[in-house]
């Protein structure tokens, strides 16, 4: 046989696979008026060629593989592209002209002809690193597009540098609407779970196969994966396998753009990375939205670029002379919104709003937090040599204003700064004529700090401002308890010792006195109405009145001293219960109504009073035992039994875990079994994890009391107490676990029977033995328990038990769980069997090798992902009297999934 009669062989075959080689088709003519000109690509559907019309025209011809053609819902699938694309009015779609069917019935498309090259071709042809505004521009074009897509309800789910087409006039087209999802209600074209697309520029809840959470933003989230690859020359989530990259995109977030790229400038790494984010509510909210970001980049690198050009005007450097001006004080009456006053505060706030961000995510040694910072610092120069006095701002608890006009109101999240300062008693800040940069660089580490994540109960802002020493930086504070400055703090202690004066010479001591007239109450008329009842001369009487018309923040300060006071009284006396058990009750009702952040700054501020005022023993005992009062067990469990009641999926319960995740950190070991409660009724993740790291801080000489409620807990929290009392090895630990051995749950008893084996192999031997228990609901967690650990070792035992006769006589839902475990341990082998099972059916009816059939379709749907499961599944949807109707359904819908996966 010739060459030539081999090559022709070698494509009759294909062509009997439906794939004949395009090439054939260069110079044939299409119902009689499309002449072929050449092949412009290949796909998993179809083949696109260069066409001519008889009249002259040319034309895009997109024509369907011929094996695919006799597929109903695939062909619909394909014609649905161009009618799609049709649907949308803007220039970067690709028209879709005409559709019609070959002589040899493959449907085809007819669509516009580019001229010019796909972004995946210029991106290797910039050595995998395209230029910033060459894929800004690009980028701004594609959202541009997107948002006429989204207008209409098309999400197009399949961004990536091969669909993105740059024309020669510098046009950018989108290909390929295939998979691209019409969100109407009559019409679903695509099933729940699956997850088409392409994984390095996927969406996580896309590549979940959450079809019902897919939107806009999934668009978004693959135009921020295409500017990462262009822009880096690395792509996302890059598995050994079109698989494991599957499975990162759906279970890893994306990193930073910084850590591939850091020399790229921080708005773009910024601008990707929030197009980026995992939780969608986080990216941006739109195409439209995006877009303004990128023209905004691309403004601000032009104007940068314009001023590099422009000729020198000399450097100015920033003149910031210490005049020993006094700062003005900060009016209150209102002033014009165009005030220059307020104009030159926003214009300042603006240059630190940029500044921010970037060392929030970047740090301080970024270049371009550097060139940030003097660019904010330069502002501020120019600010105070224009107005020395005016460069001040009071603070609010969401914003900044001067002279009552609103001068800063930041953004999540930056909206924790002016809170944090408000929060910390600082009430005003102003900025002196001769400022430093690295005056400026402090003030800005401290707006970034978290005051409940980066400092202790016992510090503040206010105390680090102080500390800080920054000499030209003013702070007017206001005690946290009792608003005011230093003279009017200064008046009130000097009050109180006159106070205490008059108080003795009436043979009463001034601190009974006070806590007489709060156990009655703190508001106006019950002060009033204490004052006669005193028994007092009028002398006395007239000075303690003045006394009691405190604010309520005055008054809290005083509560905070005198619980201090009387915690120490009682302590000596040795009944501290009957201060902490009504305060622990109160406390825990402040918490379960949503009061958690007053409680827990009220527990800062008494353990900030004792650090002034106690001994290092007296201080130990005032946190362990009035700090847990305000914030220990009774808040938590008055918590978990109020967030136990709300609805599974609801703000009320989202918002009740958000408060009760911190108390964890403020319990001790008497409260235990309070976090076994936790533990038990609330099953979310993050409880959990809260509630384990409790428990191991505090699980010594508990071990009896978590063995008694082990069984009660749920899969997760039961295996990790286990895996805590294995981990001691202790003796306690030890019974416990042996007292488990005997727990009704199988699945426990196998995680405590593989939790006492002394080392790995102990663990697989026991494993195996207990697969092979007469019992079945053991022999299933023990399956389950394998697959966990993958012990590898099991797959031989498992592929035997598959392979023999007695496979089919055991329940389905062990016949399930063992294929499972099995692909867990080797997934290619668990493939050949399932399609072996599948492909035998026997020449007599038998009800259990029907039902082992439709497990290894389903697993084949979940799972396959080669030509044989394709085979295997197509056969098995055949109306052949060996293939049920539950086989056929179960068939026709796993096959739809296996060719999706493979993408054919």
């Amino acid at each position: 046989m010739g060459a030539k009669d081999g090559q022709v062989t070698a494509e009759k075959s294909r062509e009997g696979q439906g794939h004949s080689a395009p090439s054939d088709r260069v110079g044939t003519v299409i119902r009689g008026k499309w002449r072929i000109e050449g092949v412009l690509g290949v796909g998993g559907m179809a083949s696109v060629y260069a066409a001519r019309h008889t009249n002259g025209r040319r034309a895009a011809l997109k024509i369907m593989h011929r094996a695919l053609a006799g597929d109903p819902q695939l062909r619909d699938r394909f014609l649905r592209e161009g009618y799609l694309g049709n649907k949308i009015a803007h220039p970067g779609r690709v028209e879709c002209l005409d559709d019609d069917v070959t002589e040899d019935g493959e449907h085809f498309l007819v669509m516009e002809l580019l001229e010019g090259e796909t972004l995946d071709a210029y991106w290797k042809r910039c050595q995998k690193r395209v230029p910033v505004v060459a894929a800004l521009r690009i980028a701004d074009q594609l959202l541009d597009f997107l948002s006429a897509c989204h207008a209409v309800d098309i999400v197009h789910r399949d961004l990536k540098p091969a669909n993105i087409f740059l024309t020669n006039e510098a046009r950018v087209k989108v290909l390929d609407f295939g998979i691209a999802q019409l969100r109407e209600a009559e019409v679903e074209h695509t099933r729940a779970g699956l997850a088409l697309g392409t994984p390095s520029f996927m969406a996580p809840e896309q590549a979940r196969g959450r079809g019902d959470q897919l939107d806009g933003r999934a668009d978004i989230f693959s135009v921020g994966a295409v500017l990462y690859a262009v822009l880096s020359g690395t792509r996302l989530h890059k598995g050994r396998s079109s698989d494991e990259s599957l499975v990162l995109a759906a279970t890893q977030p994306a990193p930073s753009l910084v850590k591939v790229a850091p020399d790229l400038p921080v708005e773009v790494i910024a601008l990707v990375d929030k197009a980026l984010s995992w939780d969608r509510r986080n990216r941006f909210a739109s195409a439209a939205d995006m877009r303004t970001a990128v023209l905004e980049i691309l403004g601000r690198m032009a104007a940068e670029r314009r001023a590099r050009e422009a000729p020198p005007a000399g450097e100015r450097q920033p003149s910031l002379p210490d005049t020993g001006t006094g700062p003005a004080p900060l009016r209150d009456e209102p002033i014009a919104d165009d005030h220059p006053d307020v104009v030159r505060l926003r214009s300042v706030f603006k240059q630190l709003e940029r500044v921010l961000p970037a060392v929030r995510q970047y740090g301080w040694s970024h270049p371009e937090s550097g060139r940030r910072t003097r660019a904010s610092f330069e502002e501020i120069a120019v600010a105070l040599r224009d107005a020395p006095t005016a460069i001040v701002w009071s603070v609010r608890p969401y914003s900044f204003a001067h002279r009552g006009r609103e001068v800063w109101e930041p953004g999540a999240p930056l909206d924790g700064v002016p809170y944090a300062l408000f929060d910390a008693g600082i009430r005003t800040l102003r900025l002196l004529p001769g400022l430093t940069e690295p005056e400026l660089r402090k003030l800005l580490e401290l707006f970034l700090l978290d005051p409940s994540a980066d400092l202790a109960p016992e510090d503040d802002l206010a105390t680090l401002l102080w500390e800080a020493g920054l000499t030209h930086v003013r702070a007017e504070l206001a005690d946290c308890f009792a608003e005011g400055g230093a003279a009017e703090r200064e008046a009130f202690f000097e009050q109180a010792d006159e106070l205490e004066a008059l108080a003795r010479k009436a043979a009463m001591r001034s601190s009974r006195v006070e806590a007489r007239a709060m156990s009655v109450s703190t508001d106006g008329g019950a002060r009033a109405a204490v004052r006669p009842a005193l028994g007092l001369d009028q002398a006395v009487r007239v000075a303690l009145g003045a006394q009691l018309d405190l604010s309520a923040d005055a008054w809290t300060e005083r509560y905070v001293e005198t619980l201090v006071d009387a915690y120490l009284d009682a302590r000596r006396r040795g009944d501290t219960s009957l201060l902490t058990t009504p305060l622990r009750s109160s406390s825990a009702r402040l918490v379960a109504s949503g009061r958690v952040d007053f409680v827990r700054s009220l527990r800062a501020a008494v353990l900030q009073t004792a650090s002034r005022r106690c001994s290092p023993v007296d201080l130990a005992a005032v946190s362990a035992e009035l700090g847990s009062a305000l914030l220990g067990g009774a808040a938590l469990a008055l918590l978990v039994r109020q967030v136990a009641a709300a609805p599974p999926v609801s703000p009320a319960r989202t918002e009740g875990i958000d408060a009760l995740i911190p108390l964890f950190d403020h319990l001790d070991a008497r409260d235990f079994e309070i976090a076994l409660d936790a533990l038990e009724r609330l099953p979310e993740e993050r409880v959990r994890l809260a509630a384990l790291r409790f428990v191991d801080r505090n699980i010594s000489g508990h071990e009896q009391a978590l063995a008694a409620r082990v069984p009660a807990l749920a899969g997760d929290a039961a295996r990790g107490i286990v895996t805590l009392l294995a981990r001691r090895r202790t003796p306690a630990s030890s019974r416990a676990l042996s007292q488990l051995t005997e727990a009704a749950d199988p699945t426990l008893r196998v995680e405590v029977a593989a939790a006492l084996a002394i080392d790995e192999a102990g663990v697989r031997n026991e494993l195996m033995r207990l697969a092979d228990d007469p019992r079945a609901d053991v022999r299933l967690a023990a399956l389950r328990a394998m697959a966990r650990r993958r012990i590898k070792e099991a797959g031989p035992l498992l592929v035997r038990r598959v392979e023999d006769a007695s496979y089919h006589d055991l329940a389905a839902d062990e016949r399930a769980e063992i294929l499972g475990a099995l692909h867990e341990l080797n997934p290619p082998r668990t493939e050949e069997l399932a399609i072996a099972l599948l492909a035998t059916h026997g020449m007599v009816k038998s009800d259990a090798r029907d039902q082992t059939r439709v497990i290894a379709a389903r697993h084949l749907a979940a799972h396959g992902r080669s030509a044989g499961a394709v085979a295997a599944l197509t056969a098995a949807t055949r109306k052949w009297w060996w293939n049920s109707d539950e086989l056929r359904s179960v068939a026709t819908d796993g096959l739809l999934q296996v060719q999706a996966r493979l993408g054919t």
